[in-house]
C-alpha cells in the first residue's frame, strides 16, 4: 500500500498543485472575509449618520424651534451625509462587485489547473471529506465507473461514497476510523468480475488535507494480472511441493544456527510433525529427540559449511520418538537462500535401515554357514560352475581325500574330477533347467586319494547360488565297503546306463547327406520315441527346410575341416518356438556325431534379458532426459520469475517499468506452466495404456488423418502413395497408432521442401513375426550426421523456420515403444526422410 500510495502523492504534493489548492483555499476565506467586513462597515456608518442627524436635530430643536435657520441648516447637513453616505455604498459596492469578478475569474483558472494535474494521475482517484461526500474525482475514475457499470448518481460529485459502498461493511468501517484520525492508511483487494473476465482491483485509502480541511484520498487500481500471475505460481509451488512430499526420501534445509527453512512430508513425519509447516523455523535442538544427535548434525553443518564442499555422511543414525533408531546415507551442501544472506546446509538423506539390518543378518548367516561347513561330517566341495575348479573344502574332505586345504585348492579341475567328477556332471549337464537348483544328483564313486588309495564314496551334488553366482555343492562320505562287490558285478552296465540316463540331449550319428544312422536312447530321445522313429530318416523329412539346410552346412564345415562346430537353431511348432543347441564332431570322412540339446528356457530367459536390459537403458536415457528438463527446462523461467519478483520488491520503479516487468513474469509463469503441461503429457504417455485392443485398418487410418487435416493437404497440393497389399491391418491400440500416423504425416507436410509438391509414400511389410510401416517423403531431411543422437529427443528442433516445441518425435517414438514396437530413421538434407516402425505380430 505504501508503495501504491507513494506513486500518487507526488502527484498531489507538486509546487504547482499546492499553489493552485492555497489560491483556491484563499479565495474561499476571502470572499467570506470580505462581505462580512462590507456588511460591518455598511452597518457603522449608518449607525454613525443616525447618531449624528438625531444630534443635530435635538440640537436645533431645543436652541432655535423646529422652523428656525439652524433646524434647517442641520436637517440640510443631515440629508448631505445620507446622500454621501449612499455615494459610498455605491461606490464600495461596485469595487467589491469587481474584485469578486477578477477573483472568482482566477479561481475559475486555478480551479482548471487543479483539474488537469488531477487528470494526468494514471490512477483511479477520489477525494471525499469526513463524511463521505465526494468533493473530486479525475478522469481516470470515470473511466473506472464507467468500464464497471457505475452510475455518476451514486459515484458522482456531491455524492456519498459511504452510503454507495453500505454493502462492503468492512470498507466503510475502515473508512470511517479514517475519517475520524483513528486510521491513517486502508487496502483491500475486491473482485470485479465481468461476464467475459475475471478481474481484481486493490482499493488504497489515505488520510489528505489537500483543501486545508480532513478529507480521504482513494486510489483503486487493476491488479488483475498480478494476481493472475501470483495464484499461478502459488499453484505451481503446492504442485512442486506434492512431488517433492512423494519422493520417499528426506529432504530438508536449515540455516547456519540449525532452524528449518524447509523440510518435505517424510521428514516432518520422521520428526513426528504431521505437516512440514509445523517444523519451518524451528531450531533442530528443541525438536530432535535427542540432543546429542542435534549436535552431531549441527556438527556436520558447520564442517560443510566451512568446507564450502558438499559433504557425504554415509551412516547417519537417528532415533525418533517411539524409541526406533533410523540410519541414514546424507549428502549435505552449502547454499545461501535467496530472501538472505546468512549460509545454510540443504540436504538429502537416503534411508538404508533395512540394507544395514540385512547386512547384519548376512554377516550372522555367513558365520553360520561356516561354522556348519567346518563342523560337517560329510566331505564338502565347492566348484565353479563352468570350469570345475575348486573354489573351497571343509576339514572333513581334506580327511577323507588326504590332501591339505591349500594343495586341493591349487589343484587342477581335472585333478578335482578325478576326486568328484560327478560334480561336473550335474553342473554343466544340468544348469540351463530352472528347476535344477532344487534338484539333487547322487552316486557312488571311487576317488584316488593323496596317497593313491581308491576309496568307494557315495557323492551328492546339487547347484546353488552363493553371493549371487551360481556354484556346484559336492557332498560325499565312505561307502568303500560296501560297494567294491556290487560295482565288480555291475560296474560296465551301471557306468553306461548312468551316463545315458543322465543325458537330456538328443545323440545321433549322421551321414554326410544327413541321413540319421543311429540315435542314442537318452533321456530326451525315450521322451520322443513314442512321436516318431527318425533312424534312417533324412533330417528335411522332420525338420523345417532352412533349418535342415543348416544342419547339413554345419555337417559339410565339420567333415571338411576335421573339428567340432557348435550353432543355434529354432522349431517352430504349433504352441511355441523350440530353441536346440548343436554341437557336430567328425566321427570319419563320411559320418558326424550330433548332439543336440533343448535350450528354450534359457534362451527365452536370455532373450527376455536382453529386453528387460534394454528397457532398462531406456527408462535410464528418459529418467535423465526428464532430469535435463528439470534442471534446465524449468530452471530457466523460475529464475526470471524470481529475478522479477526480487526487482519488484527491492527496486523503485515507475508505473511503466513495474506494469512491463509484471507482464515479463506472467510470460515467465506461462513458459513454467507449458513446460509443466508438456511433462505431464509425457508421463500420461507412459503410464499404462488402459484401452483395449483392436483389429486397425492402415488404409482406414491414412483416411481419417487425410481428412483431420484435409485443408492443409488441399492447400499444399500433398501426394498420398499407399501400398498396405504386405499387411492392411494390425491388432493394436487404435487411438496411440493414429496419434502416431498424424504426427508423421502432418511433419511430412510441415517440414517439405519449398516449391516441390510434397509427396508422402506409406507401405507396410510382413516379415512373419514382425509387421514394418514405412513412411517416406520428400521434404527437407536431417542431417544425422549431426544430430542422430538428438532425433527423438525432447525440445530438439531441426528446423527454425516454422512453429514448434520439438516435441512431436520425441511422443511418436514414445508411443511406438509404448505398443511394443521400435522406431528408426533414414534421412538426408534435401533428399527426404524415411521412418520404419516395426511391431511384433
Amino acid at each position: 500500500m505504501n508503495r501504491a500510495w507513494q506513486q500518487v502523492m507526488p502527484f498531489i504534493q507538486m509546487p504547482a498543485s499546492q499553489k493552485i489548492l492555497s489560491s483556491i483555499k484563499n479565495y474561499r476565506d476571502g470572499k467570506k472575509c470580505a462581505e462580512r467586513t462590507f456588511s460591518f462597515c455598511i452597518a457603522l456608518l449608518a449607525m454613525l449618520a443616525a447618531g449624528c442627524a438625531a444630534l443635530l436635530l435635538i440640537y436645533a430643536w431645543q436652541h432655535a424651534g423646529p422652523v428656525t435657520t439652524p433646524f434647517i441648516i442641520c436637517t440640510a447637513a443631515m440629508l448631505c451625509m445620507v446622500a454621501a453616505l449612499m455615494f459610498t455604498c455605491t461606490r464600495g459596492r461596485s469595487l467589491y462587485t469587481l474584485l469578486l469578478h477578477d477573483a472568482a475569474v482566477n479561481t475559475d483558472r486555478l480551479n482548471d489547473r487543479f483539474h488537469s494535474l488531477f487528470d494526468s494521475i494514471p490512477a483511479s482517484l477520489v477525494l471525499v471529506n469526513n463524511e463521505g461526500t465526494i468533493e473530486c474525482v479525475n478522469k481516470n475514475w470515470k473511466l473506472f465507473a464507467d468500464n464497471n457499470g457505475f452510475s455518476s448518481e451514486h459515484y458522482g460529485v456531491g455524492q456519498n461514497y459511504f452510503a454507495a459502498a453500505g454493502s462492503d461493511s468492512k470498507l466503510v468501517k475502515s473508512l470511517q476510523k479514517m475519517a475520524e484520525g483513528r486510521q491513517d492508511r486502508f487496502s483491500m483487494i475486491y473482485p470485479c468480475h465481468t461476464a467475459g473476465k475475471k478481474r481484481w482491483f486493490r482499493l488504497i485509502a489515505a488520510r489528505a488535507q489537500p483543501l486545508q480541511q480532513p478529507g480521504l484520498l482513494l486510489m483503486h487500481i487493476d491488479i488483475t494480472d498480478l494476481y493472475t500471475a501470483h495464484d499461478n505460481v502459488q499453484r505451481t509451488q503446492h504442485n512442486l511441493q506434492q512431488i517433492i512430499d512423494l519422493v520417499p526420501h528426506l529432504i530438508f534445509a536449515r540455516d547456519s544456527e540449525g532452524n528449518f527453512n524447509f523440510v518435505n512430508k517424510r521428514f516432518a513425519e520422521l520428526y513426528g510433525y504431521d505437516s512440514p509447516q509445523k517444523l519451518i523455523h524451528k531450531n533442530i535442538a528443541d525438536c530432535a529427540p535427542h540432543a546429542t544427535e542435534a549436535q552431531k548434525f549441527l556438527s556436520e553443518d558447520a564442517t560443510v559449511m566451512l568446507s564450502g564442499q558438499p559433504g557425504i555422511f554415509p551412516e547417519d543414525i537417528f532415533t525418533d520418538k517411539n524409541g526406533d533408531t533410523h540410519i541414514f546415507h546424507t549428502t549435505k551442501v552449502c547454499y545461501t537462500p535467496a530472501d538472505t544472506l546468512k549460509k545454510g546446509i540443504l540436504g538429502v538423506a537416503i534411508e538404508i535401515t533395512a540394507q544395514k539390518i540385512t547386512e547384519t543378518a548376512l554377516i550372522k548367516a555367513e558365520a553360520n554357514y561356516r561354522e556348519i561347513f567346518e563342523k560337517a561330517n560329510q566331505g564338502i566341495f565347492i566348484l565353479d560352475i563352468n570350469t570345475g575348479a575348486l573354489i573351497n573344502a571343509n576339514k572333513r574332505a581334506c580327511e577323507i581325500t588326504g590332501f591339505t586345504h591349500d594343495e586341493l585348492l591349487n589343484a587342477s579341475p581335472a585333478a578335482i574330477a578325478l576326486i568328484s567328477p560327478c560334480a561336473l556332471q550335474a553342473g554343466i549337464q544340468h544348469d540351463e533347467a530352472a528347476s535344477c537348483a532344487e534338484r539333487h544328483h547322487t552316486q557312488e564313486w571311487q576317488l584316488t586319494t593323496k596317497g593313491h588309495q581308491k576309496i568307494w564314496v557315495e557323492v551328492s551334488c546339487t547347484i546353488a547360488t552363493i553371493a549371487g553366482v551360481k556354484r556346484i555343492i559336492s557332498f560325499f562320505h565312505e561307502t568303500d565297503d560296501r560297494k567294491r562287490t556290487a560295482l565288480a558285478l555291475k560296474q560296465s552296465e551301471a557306468e553306461l546306463r548312468s551316463l545315458f540316463a543322465a543325458m537330456t540331449d538328443l545323440v545321433v550319428v549322421l551321414a554326410a547327406n544327413g541321413d540319421c544312422l543311429s540315435i542314442a536312447p537318452t533321456g530326451y530321445f525315450e521322451s520322443m520315441h513314442n512321436q516318431a522313429n527318425f533312424t534312417g530318416q533324412n533330417l528335411a523329412a522332420f525338420l523345417p527346410h532352412d533349418e535342415a539346410a543348416k544342419i547339413l552346412n554345419c555337417v559339410k564345415a565339420a567333415i571338411e575341416q576335421q573339428q567340432p562346430v557348435s550353432f543355434e537353431y529354432r522349431l517352430s511348432g504349433e504352441d511355441a518356438e523350440t530353441w536346440m543347441e548343436a554341437s557336430i564332431s567328425p566321427l570319419s570322412d563320411s559320418t558326424v556325431f550330433w548332439v543336440s540339446r533343448n535350450i528354450t528356457e534359457r534362451k527365452l530367459a536370455q532373450l527376455e534379458h536382453c529386453r528387460i536390459t534394454q528397457d532398462l537403458v531406456q527408462k535410464i536415457k528418459d529418467l535423465e532426459q526428464f532430469a535435463y528438463i528439470v534442471s534446465h527446462n524449468l530452471r530457466a523461467p523460475v529464475a526470471n520469475i524470481l529475478g522479477i519478483t526480487n526487482a519488484l520488491h527491492a527496486m523503485q520503479l515507475s508505473a511503466e517499468k513495474r506494469e512491463r516487468l509484471k507482464a515479463d513474469q506472467l510470460t515467465c509463469v506461462k513458459k513454467l506452466d507449458d513446460v509443466i503441461k508438456d511433462l505431464n503429457y509425457i508421463l500420461q504417455l507412459k503410464s499404462e495404456v488402459t484401452e483395449r485392443k483392436e483389429t486397425v485398418r492402415f488404409a482406414q487410418l491414412v483416411t481419417s488423418v487425410q481428412q483431420c487435416i484435409d485443408y492443409l493437404v488441399r492447400k499444399e497440393n500433398v501426394v498420398f502413395i499407399t501400398d498396405f497389399s504386405k499387411a492392411g491391418e494390425i491388432r493394436t491400440f487404435k487411438s496411440y497408432l493414429y496419434s502416431i500416423f498424424f504426427n508423421l504425416i502432418s511433419n511430412s507436410i510441415k517440414y517439405r521442401q519449398p516449391h516441390i509438391k510434397p509427396v508422402i509414400e506409406i507401405s507396410t511389410e510382413n516379415t512373419g513375426n514382425k509387421t514394418k510401416i514405412i513412411f517416406k517423403d520428400n521434404g527437407l531431411g536431417i542431417d544425422l550426421s549431426r544430430h542422430q543422437q538428438q532425433v527423438f529427443g525432447l525440445y530438439k528442433r531441426f528446423h527454425t523456420h516454422t512453429d514448434g516445441k520439438g516435441v512431436g518425435l520425441y511422443m511418436t517414438k514414445t508411443q511406438v515403444e509404448t505398443l511394443g514396437g521400435k522406431i528408426s530413421i533414414a534421412s538426408s538434407v534435401n533428399q527426404g526422410t524415411a521412418f520404419t516402425i516395426e511391431f511384433d505380430n
